[in-house]
């Protein structure tokens, strides 16, 4: 059992988690780290998604070089350093399954029935928005697996929420060896999050994508 379930406090509803265990090869640099408006990337999602719960957690493997930098009321999830065999990180799919799977197996008191997936390099995220999000869970049909905004007619999948129990289809998908969230979230019930400002969802993978965000 991860050492993070010792810090969760009783929340019926949603905890955060922010994805910060890439290996930022097309950046060049750890993404995480890259500072926006004065302010490293992953502090800045931290903070937004603070806006609408208090349980935030960032799932890595290199905690020791985050700690610094994030909010005092947002903690760690241990993330193994395992790789795959051609040598890249398992991907975003294996690790929250992994950290849900946890979530799943606490008690009552503990466990939230959504988690909110974010990536660690959304700089424009709006605290706001995600709190508004949130506020519409509850009315969604049991059926659903999970609330996404969708960005070109493509699930935008580390921006958005999962019900906890959604880990036990997780596990079977990646049994197959298959890793593609796109592909898991098209067997499933999707419910989109409407009327998203795409600028949100910007994502920076390559010093491009720095360069003409920073300049827009």
């Amino acid at each position: 059992m991860s050492s993070a379930l010792a810090t969760l406090k009783p929340l019926p509803s949603l905890v955060a988690l922010v994805l910060a265990g890439g290996q930022s090869r097309r950046m060049g640099t750890d993404k995480a780290l890259l500072p926006w408006q004065g302010e490293p990337l992953l502090s800045r999602t931290c903070r937004a998604a603070l806006a609408c719960t208090s349980q935030v957690y960032v799932v890595t493997p290199w905690r020791e070089q985050y700690r610094s930098i994030l909010p005092a009321t947002v903690d760690l999830w241990p993330e193994p350093p395992t790789l795959e065999p051609d040598g890249k990180r398992p991907g975003p799919l294996m690790a929250l399954a992994s950290v849900v799977a946890e979530l799943a197996n606490c008690d009552l008191a503990h466990r939230p029935q959504w988690v909110l997936a974010l990536a660690c390099d959304l700089p424009n995220l709006d605290g706001t928005a995600l709190q508004r999000w949130a506020e519409h869970l509850a009315t969604l049909s049991p059926s659903v697996m999970a609330y996404l905004p969708q960005s070109q007619g493509r699930w935008e999948p580390l921006c958005g929420f999962y019900r906890v129990a959604c880990v036990a289809s997780w596990n079977a998908y990646l049994a197959t060896g298959k890793r593609s969230f796109q592909g898991w979230l098209h067997q499933q019930s999707v419910a989109m999050i409407p009327d998203v400002n795409p600028a949100w969802l910007m994502n920076l993978n390559t010093p491009d994508d720095l360069a003409d965000g920073q300049g827009s």
